[in-house]
């Protein structure tokens, strides 16, 4: 009879998800080890996730279950500048007008002084110009006969 038995005990199984609910008595938790939580990412993971950088942490910005969360969403940007704008001119503050800074306005005077004055083209000049761009053979042959300068397009472009 003993040899009966052990194999009974073999056969005996912890008791599973299938069995009915309805007895509250019959169930019990699975096992689990005394270092890990249940249902918590266990340490391994949650060093790693605070060990390793995130690239996405680095920029502001944060993963939720609708999709990555900006740091500041352009509606609320939007909001904010309307309502500075509204705060400031309820102030009676002027809105600052932008002037050109020291390095801003040397940077427009040294541009000025690279470009050359323009050159002024004589009636003979202007006549090769406008032959040259309209395509006007008789006009260009009539202005190199009474001796133009042949530059007068180079000329003419520095002119802007």
């Amino acid at each position: 009879a003993p040899k009966d038995e052990e194999p009974d005990e073999k056969l005996v199984e912890p008791p599973s998800a299938s069995q009915s609910k309805d007895e509250p008595g019959t169930s019990e938790p699975p096992a689990t080890s005394k270092h890990e939580p249940p249902e918590k990412p266990t340490a391994k993971v949650q060093s790693q996730r605070k060990g390793l950088p995130n690239l996405l942490a680095e920029l502001g910005l944060k993963v939720t279950s609708k999709g990555v969360l900006l740091p500041e969403s352009r509606k609320t940007l939007l909001r904010r500048r309307r309502e500075n704008r509204e705060h400031a001119l309820a102030n009676g503050q002027a809105p600052q007008v932008l002037c050109l800074s020291a390095a801003a306005k040397r940077k427009a005077r040294n541009r000025a002084e690279r470009k050359p004055a323009g050159v002024q083209l004589d009636d003979v000049e202007s006549e090769l110009f406008y032959g040259a761009h309209q395509g006007s053979v008789a006009s260009c042959t009539n202005a190199v006969s009474k001796g133009v300068d042949v530059n007068v397009r180079t000329k003419a472009d520095l002119d802007g």
